[in-house]
């Protein structure tokens, strides 16, 4: 690992780099593979992750066998959070839905580095915080809304943790599958694509190769949200 790569990992910022290293002495590099389980449920909690590239999704089998997804989470988010306050078991799956790079750190060596370096106390409460209040919202919207706007209210999910903005324009890259989009809405694949052949009729987003692009960012924001 570059010592540089962690200058873009926003639960690092504020710190110098001779911090750094001295963090760095902790941290363990580790590669997935696309599909390969990093963590599984009921797993006993005592590490903390960061993910340096690739994406990777957090989710639970019910009963029934049928998934619900939580999150995906990019390059530059964290997991594993609760090892930080308690022995406890997991209480979802991660895995890697492409190749990932992935820095490990032990929950006593991060208690370690959180006492000594208070700034990344700061930086991990302020995520914790943006990331309860998108819950929140969503949440707000799947429960409110119809099938087409509990779509758009994932997309839009989707372009503020993965999408760049360009000119009021998002590009999505890197887009889950319908039924991985249907297994976070608690619908049907065909349900998505329906919803998805709305908004691309009504000029909302539109497919550019294997590219999915809000047309109109703002506008979408304020329809759906």
């Amino acid at each position: 690992m570059d010592i540089h790569e962690l200058d873009f990992i926003p639960l690092f910022n504020g710190l110098h780099e001779e911090q750094l290293n001295e963090i760095s002495r902790f941290l363990v590099e580790k590669l997935y593979e696309k599909n390969q389980m990093i963590l599984f449920a009921d797993e006993l909690e005592t590490k903390f992750f960061v993910i340096l590239d690739g994406n990777v999704k957090i989710s639970r089998y019910t009963e029934e066998g049928r998934e619900a997804i939580f999150a995906f989470l990019s390059a530059g988010d964290f997991f594993g959070e609760m090892a930080l306050f308690e022995n406890h078991y997991r209480n979802s799956s991660v895995m890697a839905i492409e190749d990932a790079r992935i820095l490990a750190i032990h929950r006593y060596d991060l208690l370690k580095v959180l006492n000594k370096y208070p700034q990344i106390n700061i930086n991990l409460l302020c995520e914790m915080t943006q990331r309860i209040r998108r819950r929140n919202e969503h949440i707000k919207c799947l429960t409110l809304q119809n099938a087409t706007g509990k779509v758009a209210s994932t997309l839009l999910q989707f372009a503020d943790d993965l999408g760049s903005l360009n000119l009021g324009r998002i590009e999505l890259t890197k887009i889950p599958t319908h039924r991985d989009i249907a297994n976070m809405v608690g619908t049907s694949r065909e349900t998505i694509s329906r919803a998805i052949k709305s908004l691309t009729k009504c000029g909302h987003i539109s497919r550019e190769g294997k590219k999915l692009v809000i047309c109109d960012y703002h506008r979408f924001r304020a329809n759906f949200s």
